[in-house]
């Protein structure tokens, strides 16, 4: 019997956080808008194609398919900093990783636990396809859509791939666990909302 909840692996901020589809849209356009400045000045900031050559020897990402990263930057504020600031500062000491853009293609992405990151919240800027989970058995737990969330990386998760595009705005977090964030997060929205 499978007791594991889909609440053990993914938290829906949606409730609490006023992302709404003009969000969106906005953070699609300066993504495009990156994309041009990185296109015309080669010595800027530039996306990284194809992650999966650079993540270790063993390789979790082979079978995957094409992907890009890049973080967001400047002029100075812009929509990202906008969106990235409706949620609590859950930014504690020790933790270096900051929002970036993560575009998978054609997201075509097989079940995984992330290597490097306990957890990560992420505002969905482009796709509809839900997440789904599985046990480490292969058990399925369920699937979810979602418009911005936290996600539980040491678990089994993947886009349900559509063959379409989708981009997220991500933070992975390296020292604090799902159930740390999750906690804190619930304590200031339900504490908030009293």
């Amino acid at each position: 019997m499978n007791l594991d909840k889909i609440e053990d692996y993914i938290f829906d901020l949606s409730p609490f956080v006023p992302y709404h589809e003009e969000h969106r849209s906005l953070l699609s356009n300066e993504y495009d808008r990156q994309l041009k400045d990185a296109a015309s000045n080669p010595d800027g900031p530039q996306p990284v194609y194809d992650k999966e050559s650079q993540v270790s020897r063993k390789n979790p990402m082979q079978g995957w398919g094409r992907t890009s990263g890049m973080y967001p930057f400047g002029p100075s504020n812009t929509v990202v900093d906008d969106v990235v600031g409706m949620l609590p500062p859950i930014f504690p000491k020790y933790e270096k990783n900051i929002f970036y853009w993560q575009r998978f293609i054609d997201n075509t992405v097989p079940l995984h636990k992330d290597p490097a990151s306990l957890c990560w919240i992420a505002f969905n800027v482009r796709g509809d396809q839900n997440i789904y989970f599985s046990t480490d058995e292969g058990t399925s737990v369920g699937e979810l859509p979602y418009r911005v969330a936290l996600v539980n990386s040491k678990r089994y998760h993947a886009p349900r791939s559509d063959g379409n595009e989708r981009l997220l705005l991500r933070k992975t977090f390296r020292e604090y666990t799902y159930d740390e964030v999750k906690s804190y997060l619930k304590e200031h929205y339900y504490t908030s909302s009293l």
